[in-house]
């Protein structure tokens, strides 16, 4: 896994697509794909780890590794859904990896989650290759 760019969907305040309420604007809810489940419940230490980061002034963020981390937690459709509503994707590399799963990253940054730098959306073609 390691080498692989991190990647990360979030808005210009450098929040991400998954949140109550919102997620059900772009999620196809009529997928038969089984979505990865959320990080707290990979990470029997999720809040320990947020907490000491926070400690440190740091912001805390989810992110994938390469365009198969993509293809895991979103269909091409919905990043295009995404990527209507004003969503960017971002790079994380930069970051501190505080905890890593099969299915995503939990990572640290010292500038806020808005300031990371934004990168060019894949096409459709690469991600349904992933």
């Amino acid at each position: 896994m390691a080498g692989q760019l991190l990647y990360r969907i979030q808005d210009r305040e450098g929040r991400g697509p998954w949140r109550p309420g919102f997620s059900a604007e772009w999620l196809e809810l009529d997928s038969d794909r089984p979505l990865p489940v959320p990080i707290t419940s990979e990470l029997a230490n999720f809040h320990s780890l947020v907490k000491q980061a926070h400690q440190r002034r740091m912001h805390i963020g989810c992110a994938v590794r390469g365009l198969d981390g993509l293809a895991k937690w979103f269909l091409p459709s919905e990043l295009a859904k995404l990527r209507e509503l004003g969503f960017r994707l971002v790079r994380c590399s930069t970051c501190e990896i505080l905890a890593e799963t099969p299915n995503q990253v939990l990572f640290a940054s010292k500038a806020p989650l808005a300031r990371l730098p934004r990168v060019s959306w894949p096409s459709l073609e690469l991600l349904e290759a992933a």
